[in-house]
């Protein structure tokens, strides 16, 4: 008897891919304290490998135009389940029991079973693989849009500060302007009094020693200033290289988890396919020659 679960095999190993995503990783994030299988946590790996070997067996079956058993009916992935890969599994080993057995009848049902149950192992990890490579261009992702708001925030400190020191030239300007008024003031001021009495005579020498130390500090302040500017060029030079080399280092990142990713595609296909090979062999003749076992 055929069952029509799936319009295409394709789309039933599609289903059976959803199955590895959520049944691999299920078996790892078992709770210590739960009273099913604290005991004896391999019983519940042992349940998935039969249960994802059971409906993979089935597939292969349905996509071959073969009759399957009528008691594996109650395993399969409804189109509810289908679209939800990560809810929760109700199928009991009361279930999944009467459907190995049925298997075991035929042998071309058994050897289907038996090389899905081998290959269970490296088609979940490699599944976990992908997933876990994943979950790591999603964390490379958010560090590039991390790197993105702090050369931003970079950008905005450089521009406030040249916009300061914009600020503070044109304060020093001012300033040295109104210090060249002032020596200036104080020149005409002393040639005004050059003919005065021998006191006030002093009194110029003092504003002459004023007007030198007037000049030695608008000196200094232009030289500070000069100073300045150049300190903020460097800056300006320093983060613009940080940023190139953080753009670079992502783009690297990014492109070597690309290749990752594809690999473990290929990988993924390439069991696929062995797996298919394997069941699209004729090895009845092999199967019984060995001593069969009791349905």
């Amino acid at each position: 008897m055929k069952i029509q679960i799936f319009t295409a095999p394709a789309l039933c190993l599609s289903g059976l891919t959803l199955l590895i995503r959520a049944d691999s990783l299920r078996f790892f994030s078992l709770k210590k304290d739960d009273d099913t299988d604290k005991n004896n946590p391999s019983n519940s790996l042992d349940n998935l490998k039969a249960l994802f070997a059971a409906r993979l067996a089935v597939c292969e079956l349905i996509g071959a135009g073969a009759a399957i058993p009528e008691q594996c009916s109650p395993i399969l992935i409804s189109h509810s389940t289908y679209g939800h890969p990560g809810a929760q599994d109700q199928v009991q080993p009361s279930r999944l029991e009467p459907c190995l057995r049925s298997l075991e009848s035929r042998p071309q049902w058994w050897t289907s079973y038996s090389n899905s149950r081998q290959n269970a192992a490296v088609m979940c990890q490699a599944a976990r693989t992908e997933i876990e490579r994943e979950h790591d261009l999603k964390r490379y992702r958010k560090l590039i849009d991390i790197t993105s708001i702090l050369n931003n925030s970079l950008n905005q400190t450089l521009t406030t500060a040249a916009m300061e020191a914009s600020r503070q030239r044109g304060f020093l300007e001012v300033v040295d302007e109104m210090r060249n008024q002032l020596l200036q003031d104080l020149e005409n001021g002393f040639l005004r009094y050059h003919d005065i009495k021998s006191k006030v005579f002093d009194d110029a020498e003092g504003v002459q020693i004023v007007m030198s130390a007037a000049k030695t500090d608008a000196a200094n302040v232009k030289k500070d200033l000069l100073s300045a500017s150049n300190s903020v060029h460097e800056l300006k030079q320093a983060l613009n290289e940080i940023r190139l080399t953080s753009a670079k280092r992502a783009t690297e990142m990014a492109a070597a988890e690309r290749k990752n990713h594809q690999e473990n595609l290929a990988l993924v296909s390439s069991v696929r396919q062995s797996a298919e090979f394997l069941a699209s062999q004729k090895l009845g003749p092999i199967i019984e020659g060995k001593p069969s076992k009791s349905p």
